[in-house]
């Protein structure tokens, strides 16, 4: 997974494993959440994706990039895509030794209007 993450904050590029890494030996206690969201618009459907590093009461540091690809029109199909680099991220940053994310946000919602 080669993905170029960049800091909320400045838009800095970053390398995602490498930055948590050095911020956890900062803060052990914070917690990793990631969150992937999609929009098409025209010809295209752009991914983004966050890896939050939150500190209870401290606030975070927020990681993200984004991925432009043709449209997908099918809401189930881009939806899926959605988990899928949701959990590919998650399964990098552990496989690179970075800590288990406590949450891998899924955005499904049973009310079809949305």
């Amino acid at each position: 997974m080669k993905r170029e993450f960049m800091r909320l904050r400045d838009n800095v590029k970053v390398d995602a494993v490498s930055y948590l890494k050095e911020k956890l030996l900062e803060t052990p206690d914070a917690e990793i959440y990631i969150g992937c969201d999609s929009q098409t618009h025209g010809r295209e459907t752009t991914y983004a994706v966050v890896i939050v590093l939150h500190r209870a009461g401290q606030g975070g540091h927020v990681l993200y990039f984004k991925e432009k690809i043709p449209a997908i029109r099918e809401i189930a199909q881009r939806l899926w895509r959605e988990v899928e680099t949701s959990v590919e991220v998650a399964d990098y940053l552990l496989e690179n030794g970075v800590k288990r994310a406590k949450y891998i946000d899924i955005d499904v919602n049973p009310d079809k209007k949305y």
